[in-house]
């Protein structure tokens, strides 16, 4: 199988420090750093780190030693156990899937490496992941910053959610108060259905809305494009594959602190009776194509904006639905808000731009924004550096040129005029790991639509 291609930068094994004489330059280090970190799970030879580094085989090794005081060979192992040290702590995947997943050809291979290494085995390793793993991590040689290159897996794989958050949450879909009878459909009272202007693409499956506040309780909506929703706040959203109901996902807010939410999949029987709690994910899930994340993976995503919830806005809710959807217009007559949401809250553009720019701010922009929430406790998975921001504020409807995506985006990653040169379009043409597609996670078939709405967009600036 080939190894996947190194032009363009992504997060993960990253150059750092000086370079010296005889060391490669800086620019074939990043080659090599992100060829490796997205070939892991692959067999590697010398003649693939030189052809990414651009150099014969004989100069490359001699160029690496320099640059990283260690032989490709032993670098390239000492890569593959971080990644799987950092999966054993992050994950509960089985060991035999990790060692896969670093490029180990079977568990036993992974458990030998491991051993040397570190002294344990990649269960004893695990099973100290309390209060022994800083010293563990700390006598571990793997874990160590690498003098050149830094691995750092944290971006693709998320931690798992604390035990109580996931316990705060009822094991049936039944349980969850979104409806008064699960089998003939009907909801609860007070749960008000509702859809985004702009959707996120899901590879096609069908979509199903609810929100549910408290009783007397309002959004506060002081900031119009970053509310913030009352405890005990629940939003359901139901996917259907193929006419088959797979999947409906909760997130309910637990808490006072910004953190405070729970978010959990449930994945329904084949009876269509009732669906349960499915905290580790499916993949290929009722004989469908589609995967249900972990709850780890659900905050890939919904961590990226303040109010963590995705879709339910003054911007995606300001549109007339006559299929009886909660509107902006229905919020604020119902007393649901705190603040009246003043001025435009459609972009004054014509309908092919708002179109464009609306799907990079719903199927981009929970990862790409300037607003995302302050990091805490290191790395965080799926947080891109903000170089650009596509996110739609309410300030910035008064032209297509206001808007973030154009101000940031457009001269970069968009090339006027060009979508074939555009990064943009590549990314999303695209469903392989590296370069890294977009979006990263929650999708397997490129958007063809929504791909040509983009594309159209940026041929005619």
């Amino acid at each position: 199988m080939r190894a996947r291609d190194t032009n363009t930068a992504a997060t993960g094994v990253l150059p750092q420090g000086p370079s010296r004489a005889g060391a490669l330059s800086d620019g074939a280090l990043r080659r090599v750093c992100l060829f490796i970190h997205a070939n892991l799970d692959r067999p590697l030879q010398l003649r693939d780190l030189a052809a990414a580094a651009r150099l014969s085989r004989f100069h490359f090794a001699r160029a690496f030693k320099v640059a990283t005081r260690r032989t490709p060979r032993r670098f390239l192992l000492q890569a593959r156990l971080d990644r799987a040290a950092r999966l054993l702590r992050l994950t509960e995947r089985p060991l035999a899937e990790i060692a896969f997943a670093c490029g180990f050809s079977s568990q036993s291979r992974l458990t030998t490496a491991f051993r040397l290494a570190t002294g344990l085995t990649p269960a004893r390793f695990r099973r100290g992941r309390g209060a022994a793993l800083a010293l563990t991590l700390a006598a571990s040689s793997v874990l160590v910053l690498l003098s050149g290159c830094q691995v750092i897996e944290s971006y693709r794989y998320c931690a798992d959610p604390e035990p109580a958050r996931a316990a705060a949450l009822p094991a049936r879909l039944s349980e969850t108060n979104l409806y008064a009878d699960i089998r003939t459909d009907a909801l609860a009272a007070g749960v008000l259905p509702y859809r985004p202007a702009f959707e996120l693409w899901s590879d096609q499956a069908m979509k199903r809305r609810w929100i549910s506040l408290p009783a007397g309780s309002q959004i506060d909506t002081t900031d119009p494009d970053s509310w913030q929703f009352p405890v005990g706040t629940k939003v359901w959203k139901e996917f259907s594959r193929d006419g088959v109901r797979v999947e409906t996902r909760l997130i309910q807010r637990i808490g006072p602190g910004p953190d405070d939410w729970a978010l959990m999949a449930y994945l329904w029987d084949d009876t269509g009776s009732d669906a349960f709690a499915v905290p580790d994910g499916v993949v290929d899930a009722r004989q469908t194509p589609h995967n249900v994340p972990s709850a780890a993976e659900c905050m890939g995503c919904h961590g990226g904006r303040r109010s963590r919830l995705l879709g339910f806005s003054a911007i995606q809710l300001a549109h007339d639905d006559p299929a009886g959807m909660v509107t902006l217009d229905q919020l604020q007559s119902r007393g649901l808000l705190t603040t009246p949401i003043a001025g435009p809250t459609t972009l004054q553009a014509p309908a092919e731009t708002t179109a464009a720019i609306g799907y990079l701010h719903a199927n981009c922009s929970h990862c790409h924004n300037q607003d995302r929430p302050a990091r805490s406790g290191g790395p965080r998975c799926f947080d891109p550096e903000q170089k650009f921001d596509f996110f739609l504020r309410t300030r910035d409807l008064g032209a297509a040129e206001q808007t973030a995506a154009y101000r940031t985006a457009v001269g970069s990653v968009i090339k006027r005029g060009n979508a074939d040169d555009s990064e943009v379009i590549q990314r999303m043409s695209g469903r392989g790991r590296f370069p890294v597609s977009m979006p990263p996670l929650g999708s397997e078939r490129v958007d063809d639509h929504g791909v040509a709405l983009v594309r159209a967009w940026i041929e005619g600036l």
